[in-house]
């Protein structure tokens, strides 16, 4: 998904549907590599080695830029379109969390999360998109609903069908536009439905990532430990072209 900003009057419009991976650019004074989310620690230690990444100093040179993500990017001109602009030890974790929350999101979720986007204009860190994730189901969204009736029909109809009466018969009788309006006043209409805040959402996530979606540093050990091993090979090719001179010696 692309969230771009209009110029008419500055809200924020979706343009594509949320996929189930993020594409983002890392880059250091090495070269650049494009990696999706969520990652395992091999792929990221894969990503890590064609940049010379192996320690954490290394990382403070990364540059991880998001402005040709498929799923979000920042929408403020001013910065350049850099959600994260230098790494600060903790984001492409967090990035990592927020795919993950992405992925296992069904249909109607995946709707509702990118309604919920393109109504948000003060998103300034990837933990603020990880909040909207744990918050969605304080959301109410009608795709498709375009008039206060069509908000009273979907609510009429959704209860009644939990309760496994037939809508069909109470339908002439029903004020579905009044009804529309009295529970849905505070919600907003755009092109593609309607969006509600029910419940007021809470600040949820504390900058803690869950340990098994923590990819950073598995992926840094995998590259020391695989140069440990080169290092070894080298070590143990150099001994074997002495040993073979100190042969060469002895038979002369």
């Amino acid at each position: 998904m692309i969230i771009k900003q209009t110029a008419r009057d500055g809200k924020f419009e979706v343009q594509h549907p949320l996929p189930e991976t993020m594409s983002v650019y890392m880059s250091n004074h090495v070269r650049g590599v494009s990696v999706d989310f969520p990652i395992t620690p091999d792929k990221l230690a894969a990503a890590f080695g064609l940049m010379n990444v192996t320690t954490r100093q290394d990382l403070d040179g990364i540059c991880v830029d998001v402005s040709n993500c498929k799923t979000i990017i920042n929408p403020y001109d001013e910065w350049d379109n850099h959600l994260l602009g230098e790494y600060d030890g903790y984001s492409i974790d967090e990035l990592n969390f927020l795919a993950c929350e992405i992925s296992v999101m069904n249909k109607s979720d995946r709707q509702r999360f990118v309604a919920i986007l393109a109504r948000q204009d003060e998103i300034e860190k990837v933990g603020d998109y990880i909040d909207l994730t744990e918050n969605i189901n304080c959301y109410v969204y009608i795709p498709g609903a375009s008039s206060f009736e069509d908000v009273g029909m979907h609510h009429f109809k959704s209860r009644l069908e939990k309760a496994g009466i037939n809508t069909a018969n109470y339908e002439p009788f029903f004020d579905a536009g009044a009804f529309g309006a009295l529970i849905g006043s505070d919600g907003e209409f755009d092109k593609d439905g309607y969006l509600w805040e029910m419940v007021p959402t809470e600040t949820v996530y504390d900058g803690i990532v869950p340990v098994d979606l923590r990819v950073t540093d598995h992926a840094l050990k995998i590259n020391r430990d695989t140069q440990k091993m080169l290092r070894r090979k080298e070590l143990l090719k150099e001994c074997g072209k002495g040993l073979k001179a100190l042969w060469a010696l002895i038979r002369v």
